[in-house]
């Protein structure tokens, strides 16, 4: 749970959100601060036939200052208005997380059952594999009938069948961990 939660993109595309989110509220207060504005500039301008002389060039340079007394409200909606989007940001990461867990603890709780189905296929294999060496060698000593060998090795083909359906559905399961973790990525 915890590597899904730092290494999913779901959960960490909804942190960057959050923080987008921050920094949106930080942007929102700015507006409540003076503005300070600073420029340079230097001048060119000849009068003479080419020849550059000191009087020639010009420097300016001038600080702003600017400061907003009434806006009507509007830098205060707007940072309520980002505070509201930081609280949304911020319970979309807690639905992403919990999202994430549940998915990793689902596909844990799946992969200890197909461990389980297949432990019980390969005993019932080996069992299926057993009788149906006992109906041969019963056969062999003409003790018993084709059709009882046929239907014993129908039964073993079966099994085996199920038991690699069991190995294939095992495979899946774990590809499901290693993607709810966050793993395959």
């Amino acid at each position: 749970v915890d590597y899904a939660l730092a290494y999913r993109p779901d959960v960490q595309q909804q942190e960057f959100a959050v923080e987008r989110a921050k920094a949106a509220v930080g942007q929102r207060r700015a507006l409540f601060y003076p503005v300070v504005g600073a420029s340079a500039s230097q001048d060119f301008q000849s009068t003479d036939n080419g020849r550059l002389g000191r009087d020639e060039f010009a420097s300016t340079v001038g600080i702003n200052l600017s400061y907003e007394l009434f806006t009507g409200g509007r830098h205060v909606a707007a940072l309520a208005e980002s505070k509201h989007a930081r609280s949304e940001a911020e319970r979309l990461l807690d639905a992403a997380a919990l999202n994430a867990q549940s998915e990793v603890r689902d596909s844990v709780i799946n992969l200890e059952a197909a461990l389980q189905l297949l432990a019980l296929q390969e005993e019932t294999t080996s069992f299926v594999q057993r009788n149906r060496d006992l109906v041969e060698k019963e056969y062999q000593a003409g003790q018993g009938a084709l059709a009882r060998l046929n239907q014993a090795q129908r039964d073993l083909v079966a099994a085996e069948g199920r038991l690699a359906l069991a190995r294939v559905a095992l495979r899946r399961t774990w590809h499901s961990v290693h993607t709810a973790t966050g793993e395959t990525l």
